[in-house]
């Protein structure tokens, strides 16, 4: 289990690279927890001891939690920036995961705890998207996949050391107290991180003479018809450098789908993706700690390191983030990769056949899950915009929020009733197979480019 404390080093890191790089312009401090991060892999065996439950019943609870934290991103991107501040969100979100986590240490079964854990989940989650929303609305696009990179190491650094720290915890206080240290922890860190999340309203830039264009005079600007010697139309007009670049230059980033942002193709294909991979994406953390120890035989320690080994590969790509992406090609690139890394490694996880083997698998692992998250902030911004980025990254949750609460408890089922080699391979297969929308995404955006190009064509050029 990893605490939200630990999201406290991302915090302090993406300060420090701000005002040790960009020292003079002080008005642009920023940060942002990590990606949401306290989960109940490791309590499962616990969990499931205590309440006396098969293994379905009790990933029902952490599936809950991780479910209920995307969703709670829905309702911070509803609030923001209308109707409650960043500072006001995350605030809140710290005292609902107070009063859930604490809940969550006095229940005696599974209905009470999945309602308990629900709140919590659903502050981690308001939190977790006021901080990712601010971080990137004040820094410029070409520094946003380093920063937000650095600000979700807190993940890694506390799935590095929080199951060591777990592991005697349980051991010495049983998991229930080890649940109330983790409940004043988090919120602890999540209130005390709140102020920083201030995002102040825009200035009025003075306005800067620049040539108001449609889409068919600017394709045409390259080529050699475009020659004339009239006056073109000037006003007076600025636009924020954070506006997705698409949306700048066709009127479709006007339309409706601000609103709704699922009429957009484009985002449909986002959001399909995010759901089908859901389903299957948590399902090593979900059942390593199981696995090790039904199947293996290793003791708490032992699958402790593999957490371990997951939270060193996972804050190494991350440190790098913002060079991998530069020496990549972009971050829908290094996305799209680190997607189907992980698929392939979920099939790989039942056959490991030792500790060795499992710590070998679990820093593989962490390289290849280390972008994927972190990056899905700086993709939304860049397809779309970062002035409507709470919304959108919000909805986009939601898929997160249905794969990650059906897939756990679904696998499981599978695992009960032809083991683990069986269930991974299928939930690998969900991952791998919806990288087929993100390639379907990239299709409707060349054929839209493409449209574009031929209308162009078919006009006079003046």
């Amino acid at each position: 289990m990893i605490c939200s404390l630990t999201e406290n080093v991302g915090i302090l890191a993406a300060f420090l690279q701000r005002n040790f790089l960009l020292w003079w312009r002080p008005s642009w401090f920023t940060s942002s927890p990590s990606a949401p991060s306290t989960r109940l892999e490791f309590f499962l065996p616990a969990l499931k001891d205590s309440f006396g439950v098969s293994l379905a019943s009790a990933a029902t609870i952490g599936s809950t939690l991780n479910g209920s934290q995307f969703f709670g991103s829905l309702v911070a991107g509803l609030l923001i920036p209308r109707r409650a501040s960043h500072v006001t969100v995350s605030a809140g979100g710290g005292l609902m995961v107070l009063v859930g986590l604490t809940a969550m240490s006095n229940v005696e079964n599974v209905v009470p705890a999945c309602v308990a854990i629900c709140i919590a989940g659903l502050g981690m989650g308001m939190s977790n998207l006021a901080g990712l929303v601010a971080l990137n609305t004040r820094v410029v696009a070409s520094r946003r996949a380093l920063l937000v990179g650095l600000a979700t190491c807190g993940t890694s650094v506390g799935t590095i050391l929080l199951p060591q720290v777990y592991a005697r915890l349980i051991v010495a206080l049983g998991w229930r107290w080890s649940m109330r240290v983790m409940s004043f922890s988090t919120a602890f860190a999540l209130l005390a991180t709140a102020p920083f999340f201030r995002v102040p309203k825009k200035a009025e830039a003075p306005p800067t003479l620049s040539v108001t264009v449609s889409d068919e005079t600017e394709l045409a600007r390259g080529t050699d018809l475009f020659v004339t010697s009239d006056p073109v139309e000037t006003s007076a007009v600025h636009q924020p450098s954070t506006v997705a670049e698409d949306e700048r230059r066709s009127p479709e980033g006007q339309s409706c789908w601000r609103q709704f942002p699922c009429a957009d193709p484009r985002f449909a294909c986002w959001w399909l993706n995010m759901l089908v991979c859901f389903t299957g994406y948590f399902a090593p953390a979900a059942f390593l700690a199981e696995f090790a120890k039904m199947e293996l035989g290793l003791d708490p320690s032992a699958y402790a390191s593999a957490y371990t080994a997951i939270g060193v590969g996972g804050l190494t790509t991350r440190l790098f983030l913002g060079f991998i992406v530069g020496k990549c090609g972009g971050p829908r690139r290094v996305h799209f990769g680190s997607q189907l890394a992980s698929g392939v490694l979920t099939v790989l996880l039942p056959w490991c056949w030792n500790s060795a083997s499992l710590i070998v698998w679990g820093t593989f692992y962490g390289l290849a899950i280390g972008p994927f998250i972190a990056l899905v902030s700086v993709i939304l911004s860049e397809l779309f915009g970062t002035d409507v980025l709470p919304l959108y990254h919000g909805v986009s949750r939601t898929g997160v929020s249905l794969g990650t609460f059906i897939g756990p408890p679904l696998i499981s089922l599978v695992v009960q009733a032809a083991g683990y080699r069986a269930a991974l391979a299928i939930a690998g297969s969900l991952v791998l197979c919806a990288a087929g929308f993100l390639i379907l995404l990239r299709v409707i955006e060349k054929s839209r480019a493409g449209g574009r190009a031929g209308t162009v064509s078919g006009q006079p050029l003046l």
